[in-house]
């Protein structure tokens, strides 16, 4: 049988899935508690790092719209900076995910 490709999760939600599978396996059994305790560490650092990333794009995003709106005060509203333009994305790769 061909091994299936595994896909690391790419959002918080994703995250919390998992650890629900994780939950679930060690307590029918199928999976080995200690094993169930080092997937949940991995899987906890990896909701951490993209609650930190999700909340980083939230900031730099705020941050631009700020710098639009002190470049543009004679206006009475800012217009949207696209998001491959945040200042603080530029060259950083902006918050993809390579996990």
């Amino acid at each position: 049988m061909p091994r299936r490709k595994i896909l690391a999760p790419r959002t918080v939600g994703e995250v919390l899935t998992e650890l629900g599978g994780v939950y679930r396996d060690a307590r029918k059994g199928r999976l080995d508690t200690l094993d169930a305790s080092r997937l949940s560490a991995i899987l906890n650092i990896l909701r951490q790092t993209l609650e930190s990333s999700e909340l980083e794009e939230r900031l730099c995003h705020l941050e631009s719209l700020m710098d639009e709106k002190r470049d543009h005060k004679n206006t009475s509203e800012a217009a949207e900076v696209p998001r491959d333009q945040w200042p603080c994305l530029q060259g950083a790769g902006g918050s993809e995910r390579n996990l």
